[in-house]
């Protein structure tokens, strides 16, 4: 218990600098395309590989899988029935911003620092689903919605998803690992010791990356759009605990992903789907904090 607090502590700490070094000129906000490319590059990848070492695949990998997305489908789709009323734009705003789940950049980095390698290679799994959906799958949808110039280039969307190079890092040392294929444990080793840095770089980005400037005006759908993404975490969450057959780790794992932040590509998509700036870039900070007190409160629950 004592070792997740000082963990969760770390992690607000790295982020409170992250903030206080931009407020102060220390870091500009450009800078967090140089720590991504950093970890999207660099840590991350060499951090799958080394997870491999001891991978012992189980039905339930495919499971995980499945619910990447499922479950986005399932938070879309609340969020489409809760904006019925609403115009098109603002439909398309609550199905991107209710589902989608930073997993890679935030959920993973977090995950692998306090669960065993099985944690991560179940996080990741489910992150192939999460990710057809996020790189394109929910924009597909509710770009129905809006302005029919916005449809999404299914060519753009495969592009997109494969153009990942942790995406690509897991699927091609799953494919090995299913074939038996193992490197030497000194690679293990070396990769291990490169992607060590990737929760540091991951918080100091987010820290880098916060802002928040709210119009009293769009208060009503960032709080709405926020309680439907914590209530129907709460919701599937427990569903999964108690009804599908996971193992207790990759059940605690579900639980962190679902308060993962909103993902850094529903930004983008929102944008080319017309919504409002100032709404789905607050949702963007916002998500940040809440996932972080989220997650402090569930390993706190997980070690009693």
């Amino acid at each position: 218990m004592e070792e997740l607090l000082v963990k969760s502590a770390g992690f607000m700490l790295l982020i409170a600098l992250g903030f206080a070094g931009k407020k102060v000129g220390l870091f500009h906000p450009e800078d967090r395309f140089v720590l991504s490319k950093i970890m999207i590059y660099i840590t991350m990848p060499c951090l799958f590989i080394s997870f491999f070492e001891d991978f012992t695949p189980s039905s339930t990998l495919f499971l995980m899988f499945v619910l990447g997305i499922i479950v986005n489908l399932i938070l879309c789709y609340i969020g489409l029935f809760f904006a019925r009323h609403k115009n098109g734009t603002e439909k398309a705003l609550y199905m991107l911003n209710c589902s989608g789940h930073n997993v890679g950049a935030y959920a993973t980095p977090i995950i692998a620092t306090i669960f065993p390698p099985a944690a991560v290679i179940a996080t990741s799994m489910y992150d192939i689903g999460n990710s057809i959906m996020a790189a394109g799958g929910v924009y597909a949808l509710a770009a129905r919605y809006t302005d029919r110039e916005h449809a999404m280039h299914w060519d753009l969307f495969f592009r997109r998803l494969f153009s990942s190079v942790p995406f690509d890092t897991y699927l091609i040392m799953l494919v090995l690992s299913l074939l038996g294929v193992h490197f030497p444990a000194a690679v293990y080793e070396v990769t291990g010791m490169i992607g060590a840095p990737t929760i540091i770089l991951t918080m100091i980005m987010l820290g880098i990356t916060f802002d928040v400037d709210i119009d009293k005006h769009d208060l009503s759908n960032i709080l709405m759009i926020l309680g439907i993404r914590i209530f129907g975490a709460l919701v599937i969450g427990t569903c999964i605990w108690f009804f599908l057959p996971l193992t207790q780790l990759e059940k605690m794992v579900i639980y962190l992903i679902l308060f993962a932040p909103i993902t850094s590509l529903t930004p983008n998509f929102c944008s080319r789907c017309g919504c409002k700036p100032s709404v789905y870039g607050a949702l963007s900070s916002i998500t940040v904090p809440i996932s972080l007190v989220a997650i402090n409160v569930l390993m706190l629950f997980f070690g009693s």
